[in-house]
């Protein structure tokens, strides 16, 4: 992973810190798929999931977060 894509992760982390809801969908679905910085962790997708569902102000959010909350427990066996 570059400088550039760790420091992104690092941002997207220290937002959802502060509790922006949207980072934290950003990171699920980091988690979810994996990418070149994060390894899948479907659990850690579902934790951030749960917190960001409830805060996230936008319906069309809410709703993607939603679906992939669904692809999630489908691919955990819940």
């Amino acid at each position: 992973a570059s400088a550039i894509d760790l420091k992104k992760l690092e941002s997207q982390k220290a937002r959802a810190e502060r509790g922006s809801a949207t980072a934290k969908l950003e990171l699920a679905e980091r988690y979810a798929k994996g990418d070149n910085v994060v390894p899948k962790d479907l659990a850690q997708a579902k934790e951030y999931l749960d917190e960001a569902i409830p805060e996230l102000d936008s319906a069309t959010y809410r709703r993607k977060a939603s679906d992939l909350l669904s692809r999630v427990k489908a691919q955990m066996g819940r």
